[in-house]
């Protein structure tokens, strides 16, 4: 046999023994996939609520959308919120909360667990007025600059009562304050098992890399402050009650962090109602009942109480 036909049998040989390889490493790579979809789906992956970017308000809610995230319900209404539907030219009566993740709920929160849900649910109640609505304005890591410009191109909402939730961060939160990621996706993902691996290389690299920030402490604090005083401004002009509502962090209410005097001294310059959450928390606390999921954000037993003290503040 020649050189070169014994090297092309060996080739061939070597051709046959490898396909079944290939055939099976496909298959079980496809196997693999299929239960990593499935998976991820089952977990809650494969929905996230999205976003569109915006040059004034930095992003807000994709409207008219509803999602399954985590076992949670999340639909956002005809104004990119997360609250009933309504329409504003009906003139219902109407309610508001501004605010951030706090007021957004996140998505290990139910939509009727939300600030605004139970809020509604409660005035219904109280009034006999099924016709009432409780909007909310909100989304994660929003401050008060994002707040004014989603109100500024979005509003108005003229209603009874508005209620702004802040917490002592938002005293220096702008928007395009850092070079960090937007806190939502903007495209649906491919498949549960695409979100559930972004997501996590997301979290990954928040922990990994600190956000590189655009601007001093002084000027971010100078800018929210200006905002959050035009934002009162505004809605003074359309609600006729606009209460200042500081949200103390888990350990802040035990412990003052300052953003309390800060809010209180904000809302008695600006003529405002003003309401701290510190001692409705600390009820709480020392009724082993759980208020923070983590240290800012609420569980739904939080929720209730909030809502319950929102609601003593509306006439």
């Amino acid at each position: 046999m020649s050189l070169e036909k014994n090297i092309g049998r060996r080739l061939s040989i070597k051709r046959t023994y490898q396909a079944p390889f290939f055939i099976k490493g496909t298959v079980v790579l496809a196997v693999l996939m299929l239960l990593g979809n499935g998976v991820s789906y089952l977990i809650g992956f494969g929905q996230p609520p999205l976003v569109l970017l915006h040059e004034e308000i930095e992003y807000y809610l994709m409207p008219n959308m509803s999602y399954k995230r985590f076992g949670n319900e999340i639909s956002i209404n005809q104004y990119s919120m997360r609250s009933v539907q309504f329409d504003r030219d009906n003139k219902n009566p109407l309610y508001t909360v501004m605010g951030d993740s706090v007021v957004y709920g996140e998505h290990q929160i139910d939509q009727k667990q939300t600030i605004a849900y139970i809020l509604n649910s409660q005035l219904k109640e109280k009034y006999g007025d099924d016709s009432i609505v409780v909007a909310s304005i909100a989304a994660s890591s929003w401050g008060p600059g994002n707040m004014l410009a989603f109100y500024e191109e979005m509003g108005p909402f003229p209603g009874k009562t508005v209620f702004l939730i802040l917490s002592s961060h938002d005293r220096s939160d702008v928007p395009f304050m850092t070079t960090g990621r937007v806190p939502y996706k903007t495209d649906i993902p491919r498949t549960p098992l695409h979100d559930l691996v972004t997501s996590v290389n997301s979290k990954i690299m928040e922990k990994l890399k600190t956000p590189e920030i655009a601007m001093s402490y002084g000027q971010r604090h100078a800018l929210s402050k200006g905002s959050l005083i035009s934002l009162i401004d505004r809605l003074k002009t359309d609600y006729a009650q606009v209460a200042l509502v500081f949200h103390a962090t888990r350990k802040e209410v035990f412990n003052d962090g300052g953003g309390e005097s800060y809010y209180r001294g904000v809302a008695k310059d600006n003529d405002i109602q003003f309401l701290s959450t510190v001692l409705a928390y600390r009820d709480l606390y020392n009724a082993d009942i759980p208020v923070h999921r983590d240290n800012i954000h609420l569980t739904w037993q939080g929720n209730q109480r909030l809502s319950e003290t929102l609601l003593q503040l509306i006439p």
